[in-house]
Formats: structure tokens, sequence, C-alpha cells
């Protein structure tokens, strides 16, 4: 028993005592004591170094409820935090999957941060640390995320609340979960290497930055690359809805720029949430009150427009590759620049009938037949 990991992990019933009538525990190192009252210890320093994944199977066990990691627990988690590396890459992700999954991220991840355990598998955020940023936040760079994630994590708890939609499918699948809180927690990851004072604090192209960072972490640790996509795409698309609100509210915005989004980001419930939770993380005296409000409300017209477009498509097509042949085109890139324009006029109601669409074809795209 002394060779297990925690002390609630080191109890045992004795055989001979099932045979007897009788309950007996064995318990050397009153691991049941400790699992009443809720303390996380290790059983000794020698257990943590003969298997360093232990100092993550402990914010494990916190990110579960069962109690506070005792201190002297967390020194030794420190002292030998940069053997967990010498575990199996699967070993180690298994684990951080599991505190991703539980209803604690937030918790887990700022206690590992000021353990200096959370760098030895996302090493860029500390770089986030103490980066100064814009009036529209209250927050630097690396306090932002976390906050980020935090928001995140409430918004997943009750999306109804705060988004005003249900998503009681969605809220059960795990690699909607773990992009959420992702995506949230990595967003401005760029940051760092994109900042710049001349007239005023900028970040120009950290989303692209942040996207790339991530990427190579994640594939560090063996992330399922799907997962990996579903996460960078989210990651260096989600100043794209912020863009479009300011677009929209000058009047600017087009139902191209729309679709684009959409069919850039396919994931759009779970854009949602990042956004909110990047605004809710984002209080500096600088954002108005109703931020929220007017995001949530330019969400809102994007899952119409989503549903608009899916009815579309179920729809027969106005104009196929076949009718763009017998007009003398040649099959090429230009074939779905054509149509999806068609798609576009469609939806905008400014084409109704074939005879229309074909003529308004000749007309803007008949010099790039040959």
């Amino acid at each position: 028993l002394k060779k297990r990991d925690f002390t609630f992990n080191a109890m045992a019933i004795p055989i001979s005592s099932l045979f007897e009538n009788k309950f007996l525990i064995f318990d050397p190192f009153l691991g049941y004591k400790d699992l009443k009252e809720k303390i996380i210890r290790i059983i000794a320093e020698e257990n943590i170094i003969e298997d360093p994944l232990r100092i993550l199977r402990g914010y494990r066990f916190f990110a579960y409820g069962f109690g506070e990691i005792e201190s002297n627990t967390r020194k030794l988690f420190q002292i030998h935090k940069s053997k967990i590396n010498r575990c199996a890459k699967e070993r180690i992700l298994q684990e951080l999957l599991y505190i991703l999954t539980s209803s604690k991220t937030f918790e887990t991840f700022k206690l590992m941060d000021e353990d200096s355990i959370l760098k030895e598998f996302f090493p860029y955020i500390e770089k986030t640390k103490g980066i100064p940023q814009p009036s529209f936040h209250h927050l630097d760079v690396g306090d932002h995320l976390f906050e980020s994630l935090k928001w995140a994590e409430e918004i997943l708890k009750n999306p109804k609340t705060y988004l005003g939609i249900e998503m009681r499918e969605k809220i059960k699948e795990k690699d909607f979960i773990i992009s959420v809180k992702l995506a949230s927690l990595f967003h401005d990851l760029g940051k760092a290497y994109t900042y710049e004072i001349k007239d005023r604090i900028t970040f120009y192209g950290h989303e692209k930055v942040s996207a790339e960072l991530f990427k190579e972490m994640a594939e560090k640790l063996r992330f399922k690359r799907d997962l990996i996509d579903r996460i960078y795409i989210l990651i260096k698309n989600h100043m794209r809805p912020f863009h479009l609100l300011n677009e929209k509210e000058k009047g600017r915005l087009t139902l191209r720029a729309k679709r684009n989004l959409l069919r850039d980001v396919p994931y759009l419930e779970d854009l949602f949430i990042v956004c909110i939770a990047d605004s809710l993380a984002s209080q500096g005296p600088d954002k108005e009150p109703d931020y929220e409000k007017r995001l949530i409300a330019f969400f809102n017209e994007l899952f119409e427009l989503k549903e608009q477009l899916e009815k579309e498509s179920k729809k027969k097509r106005l104009i196929t590759g076949n009718d763009l042949i017998e007009l003398g085109f040649k099959p090429g890139p230009i074939f779905r620049e054509i149509l999806q324009d068609i798609e576009l006029q469609v939806l905008e109601k400014k084409l109704k009938s074939k005879e229309e669409a074909l003529k308004y074809i000749e007309e803007k795209y008949s010099k790039r037949k040959f």
C-alpha cells in the first residue's frame, strides 16, 4: 500500500475478514480520515519520483471534488514538476482531458498555474502575464485568458441564462466542452508576440499567432487531429464576430460577410460561447454596458442565417454546374465563385427565377468564360 499515490487510495480490506462477517479496513496512512476531511495527500515523495504523473492526478482529484491538496503535497509537486514530461504523452493527455471535462477546470488550472505546473504543458501562457491591454479590458492578457476560461465554464453550466438558448445536447459532448474551454483559455496567446505601442496598444494579427501557438502545444501533447483543427478554427476566427458587429452597427455589414463566417467556422455554438466569455472577461472603463446584449442579438442573426442556408441547400439549385457549362464556362474555381454568388443573390431575394440568374451570370461573368 505504501507504493500507492494518495492516502485515500491506500486502504484495503483483509480477505480473511470477508469470511468472518467482519468489515475491517486496513488503513496504515489514515486515508479514510483524509477522505472524510477532503484532503488530498501524497503518501511519500518517492512515490512521485517513481511515477511523476501522480502530480497531475492530484490536480485531477481536486477537479473532481475530492478536496484540497495538502500544502506539503503541493510543495512536492512543485519540486518534481519537471519530471512530468518524462511520462508518456498519452497518459498526460488523458489526465488533462479528465480535468477539462470536469466542472472545475478554471479552479484547477488556476491552482496549477499558481504551483508553476500548468506551464509544463502549456508554456506559452506564461508569456502573456503582465502584458497590458487597451481600456476595453480591465485585466492584463494573462489574467484575461483565465477569466475567459472562468466565464466559458459558467456559460457551459447554464447557457440559457447567459446566451438565451438551450444547448442540452451540445453540453453533453466532450469535444464541445473541451473546444470551448481551450479556445477561451488560449484565444489571445499571440498577444504576447504581437504587442506594440505607438499611439495606442495594438495586437495586429494576434488571432493567427494564437492559433499557431495552440496548435504547436496541442500536437506535442498528442490531442486528436480533429479536435486540434476545431480549436484552431475557433481561435483564429474569434475576433470576426466582433468586427462584423461593428460593421453592422455602422450600416456596412453584408450578407456575404456573414455567410463567409458561417462557411469558415462550422462550429457556431462553440464560437458563440467563446465570444461571450471573451466579452464578459473584458470589463474595462471604455466597454459599453450593453455590449453582450448586442453581441447575443448578432449571433441570433447568424443562427437564423445558418438555418436559412441549410433550408436553401436542400432545395433544388437555381443554377448548376451543367448550366454554367452550357453558358460556355470551363469547369474550375470560377464555378464555385458563381454558384456562391447566385446563392447570395437568392437569399437577398434579388434573383427569383432561373432566367434571371442566367441573365445575371452573363452580364457579370461573360468576360471570364475563357
